[in-house]
């Protein structure tokens, strides 16, 4: 256990669990790095980008990460905790059930979904390797014209 490796304090392991907590919480809130970034691109491609849409999904306050307005495209980005047990095997499964519950909500729609998987530390090389792989993805999607459910996910 890394605690007891570094012979923490009761207090001090509480101390660090509430300072991580809290920082998840504010970035779910503002937006990660990656959310920041993909944003400023989309919107520099030209498209118009709701950040964090709010009481877009019936019902509930589920956020839209990024939505796409002109083509009905919305983009999440998912962190670890989304596919790692990161805060255990009990949030995993609940992270898993909102966003089933998000997904299902948005088809509905009849609009189209991308789900970026960031599965590192935002580093700009990456970011803008999964852009390109995001513009695509949109290009096709409007192409296409049909709901559409793709999965990206940053290289390691």
């Amino acid at each position: 256990d890394v605690y007891k490796r570094q012979k923490l304090t009761e207090d001090k392991k509480l101390s660090i669990q509430k300072s991580a907590t809290d920082a998840v919480r504010l970035a779910s809130k503002l937006g990660s790095k990656l959310e920041h970034y993909l944003l400023r691109k989309l919107i520099d491609s030209g498209y118009a980008v709701d950040f964090h849409k709010e009481h877009t999904l019936v019902n509930t306050k589920l956020q839209i990460d990024l939505f796409v307005r002109d083509n009905n495209i919305a983009i999440e980005v998912d962190g670890p905790s989304h596919f790692a047990p990161v805060w255990g095997e009990e949030v995993l499964k609940r992270n898993i059930t909102y966003d089933q519950k998000k997904e299902g909500l948005i088809i509905g729609k009849g609009w189209h979904l991308i789900r970026v998987q960031q599965q590192k530390d935002f580093s700009k090389t990456r970011a803008d390797f999964l852009f390109e792989k995001l513009r695509n993805a949109i290009v096709q999607i409007i192409d296409s014209n049909s709901n559409t459910v793709l999965s990206l996910t940053i290289e390691d």
